[in-house]
């Protein structure tokens, strides 16, 4: 007899849900945003600048824009690869963030899994994939309150850990609702490429962030499988993440 856990069920029902995370310290959390709020406002940000059609290193304020978006979103972010590049002084914390929620991930993945058995076939190589992906963003606004225009995220699913202020909101319903994450749990999302794995059995988030401040960190694990992994008939995974790259204004 199939068991759907409560996790599982939820995330194909509404394509998100609030996990618990004892393993996750809010003090190292926050260390970690500590050490990121230095470097983006340092002269460092040049020396890791992506470089042309990479994916891996700073992006400055203002890179990205929803598809359909008329402006580009008020952030600068950092994208941080297993042994990739990262500034010294934020590499020991953002490490283990990174090992900190490629797990929770992982046990998530392993979950639906079991609920949708098509999906099991992805397992090994999601684990071993090369495009897992820490996300860091500084959002600022100039002494504004500001808008992250909305949007569904590309990969199978997105690990969200607090953030330094609230704003998360997800479309369900049809009305936005608040999503923030608080400290003990993560806010795990669908993305596009679930959708295509499960031919439609689960719907991509849409979600936002709307902040009454100015300024607000927050971090991001997508979990993407390699790029030759064929989701459908119609994509693999490498197509489908560089037609969505293409669309928010990051080429590859």
């Amino acid at each position: 007899m199939k068991v759907i856990t409560r996790n599982a069920e939820q995330l194909i029902r509404s394509g998100w849900v609030r996990l618990k995370t004892a393993s996750l310290p809010q003090e190292r959390l926050e260390e970690c945003y500590r050490n990121w709020m230095d470097f983006f406002g340092s002269p460092e940000t040049e020396a890791f600048a992506a470089l042309p059609g990479e994916l891996d290193g700073y992006f400055p304020m203002r890179s990205e824009k929803a598809v359909g978006a008329s402006s580009p979103d008020p952030k600068e972010f950092f994208h941080w690869y297993r042994d990739g590049r990262c500034p010294k002084s934020c590499a020991a914390s953002t490490k283990e963030i990174f090992s900190r929620l490629e797990e929770i991930a992982f046990n998530l993945f392993d979950e639906l899994s079991d609920a949708l058995p098509e999906l099991k076939v992805f397992t090994k190589g999601i684990r071993t994939s090369k495009r897992l992906v820490l996300r860091v963003a500084h959002y600022s606004a100039k002494n504004e309150p500001f808008l992250n225009s909305a949007h569904e995220d590309i990969d199978f699913i997105t690990i969200l850990p607090p953030a330094t202020e609230a704003g998360l909101e997800a479309f369900e319903n049809g009305q936005w609702i608040p999503a923030a994450a608080k400290p003990g749990e993560c806010i795990a999302l669908s993305g596009d490429m679930l959708t295509e794995a499960t031919a439609g059995k689960i719907r991509p988030l849409r979600h936002r962030v709307i902040s009454q401040v100015s300024e607000r960190l927050s971090m991001s694990f997508f979990m993407n499988p390699d790029d030759d992994v064929r989701l459908s008939s119609r994509w693999s995974a490498g197509e489908l993440l560089s037609d969505r790259l293409r669309e928010i204004g990051i080429a590859v």
